[in-house]
């Protein structure tokens, strides 16, 4: 999992000097290093609310700070949040939460397993691109997610095009589908906006 650390003051800054978890699954890295984005970056609290409404849709973020501004970034919608001080081991425990994310669709449990998804009898291969689309949904869980943040998450020079987002969408709808019949009907569109992942709905 590639993890964008933006921190201005120590322990902080230090942290990004240490590239992977014992496991090696976790890339942490600052802000100039890196070809491919981030699918979760790591803020200060000020600065996550101090982003414009959209712009923090466009990354899953995970705000840190005092925990008086705990709840007003949980409203603005990042996806977890570290009171100070916290060390670097209680940061990668909480994204092995998001590394291998359970759902339910269709009654059924899935599982994403970096680049397999897994149902109950059957699992098949995402694309990259696919895998890290289905984790963005996943983890906003029922609420609409922009274009433009399906865009960042894909990246590359195809990201630029409006036709991108439907493109692999139609790709997971069908490999949701092929392992549960129906389950495709989960990822609706939101006109003008994007999609969201009926999780509780289908569940």
């Amino acid at each position: 999992m590639r993890v964008r650390l933006v921190a201005c003051a120590e322990p902080y800054t230090s942290y990004a000097a240490m590239p992977r978890d014992p496991s090696g699954s976790l890339v942490l890295f600052g802000k100039a290093e890196a070809d491919e984005p981030p699918e979760i970056q790591v803020l200060p609290a000020e600065l996550f609310l101090a982003l414009p409404g959209e712009s923090r849709r466009v990354q899953l973020s995970i705000a840190y700070g005092p925990a008086r501004l705990m709840e007003a970034c949980f409203d603005a919608g990042c996806i977890d949040y570290l009171r100070d001080p916290w060390p670097l081991e209680e940061l990668e425990a909480r994204l092995r939460r998001f590394e291998r994310p359970r759902f339910t669709l269709a009654s059924l449990p899935f599982e994403l397993r970096g680049c397999m998804l897994v149902a109950p009898e059957r699992s098949l291969r995402l694309r990259e691109s696919e895998r890290r689309l289905l984790l963005i949904l996943v983890l906003n869980r029922g609420r609409a997610v922009p274009r433009e943040a399906m865009r960042s998450a894909i990246g590359g020079r195809s990201a630029a095009s409006s036709r991108v987002c439907d493109v692999h969408i139609a790709s997971i709808r069908k490999k949701l589908d092929s392992l549960v019949p129906g389950a495709g009907e989960c990822l609706r569109a939101n006109r003008g906006i994007g999609y969201h992942l009926e999780i509780e709905a289908c569940g």
